[in-house]
């Protein structure tokens, strides 16, 4: 393990801009090559990963949970809750995808700031909510909240490799609706929801 300590730093700049949620028997896959589009373009063509294009939001790592030390160790390090939060404008077009949303329980967050992404390792307890304000300016959209638990933050790779998966949309628009069997999300143009925020 070593540390960096050149006069010269690269900064890297926040505001979560960019979210996926991953199917878990596809990250793997992921995991695997993290920094190649073709499978990531790949997972989203067959429905196994759900693109937000266009969001707005923040990540918190959370502290890690002291446990019970032995030993000579006053404490056990344990893992730590991990919240990434963030705004979707999509409404209307995502109604359905966001109200069931919390149904599942297989969906892993991967998000990106400037330049770098971070893939979570597990998935995410996840919950949607639509509040509306009292302002005839403002804007409905969906406020979601992913909580996940691990030891390791997230594995974080150079997304300047993936900039083609970040604005990537199939040729063929892509819709869905979710099963209740739970095991795929397939749909037609009418009804479901729509992958990223055209």
């Amino acid at each position: 393990m070593n540390y960096d300590s050149a006069d010269c730093i690269d900064y890297e700049f926040g505001k979560v801009r960019w979210v996926a949620l991953i199917r878990q028997k596809y990250l793997a896959s992921i995991l695997a090559d993290p920094t190649n589009p073709e499978i990531w373009k790949t997972g989203i063509d067959e429905k196994k990963i759900f693109v937000m294009k266009k969001v707005s939001g923040s990540f918190d790592p959370g502290e890690p949970v002291p446990l019970k030390g032995y030993g000579k160790r006053i404490a056990t390090r344990g893992p730590r809750e991990m919240i990434l939060t963030y705004s979707d404008p999509s409404f209307i077009r995502n109604y359905n995808f966001y109200k069931r949303i919390h149904t599942f329980t297989d969906l892993v967050p991967a998000f990106r700031s400037s330049s770098y992404l971070q893939i979570a390792e597990s998935p995410a307890d996840i919950f949607s909510r639509n509040p509306i304000e009292e302002d005839l300016e403002s804007i409905v959209g969906w406020d979601v909240q992913c909580r996940w638990r691990g030891t390791d933050l997230p594995v974080q790779v150079d997304g300047t490799t993936l900039l083609d998966v970040f604005e990537y949309f199939p040729a063929l628009r892509l819709t869905a609706w979710i099963q209740e069997d739970d095991e795929a999300l397939i749909g037609t143009e009418e009804e479901g929801i729509v992958f990223g925020n055209e």
